[in-house]
């Protein structure tokens, strides 16, 4: 998978606009089981000191999102970003390459969607896996 984003936050502080960037590689950041909570944190990463009163105006200022590849382009409309939307989908594919691999493996099905049964017990059984 190859999902990533640009986060930006614009703001002003002591008469000087500032606008502080950073992409965010969401496949790693899902890998790690982590979401976009920490946004500030990550957009603020060597270029606010996290002390300061800048990173406090900055933590009130709006995200906007842009250049997203991959699957997330699917979840960004006016410059916002779906995290929680994407991460579900995100979630149910790479579920769904999981039972894939594993229908090729043992019983050489190439494509689970010939097989919807097959296909839904797999994936229940997954999810009851990981509970």
């Amino acid at each position: 998978m190859n999902n990533s984003i640009i986060a930006s936050i614009v703001f002003s502080y002591k008469g000087e606009a500032l606008s502080p960037s950073c992409h965010i590689d969401l496949d790693t950041l899902l890998l790690k089981d982590k979401d976009l909570c920490q946004v500030y944190n990550l957009v603020a990463s060597g270029q606010i000191d996290p002390y300061s009163y800048a990173y406090e105006v900055m933590q009130v200022s709006e995200v906007t999102y842009s250049n997203a590849t991959g699957l997330a382009e699917q979840f960004l409309h006016n410059k916002q970003f779906d995290f929680d939307s994407f991460r579900q989908e995100w979630m149910y594919q790479k579920n769904l390459k999981t039972i894939q691999d594993i229908a090729k493996k043992y019983m050489e099905i190439d494509d689970l969607e010939k097989h919807s049964d097959l296909k839904n017990a797999l994936m229940e059984a997954l999810n009851l896996s990981h509970e």
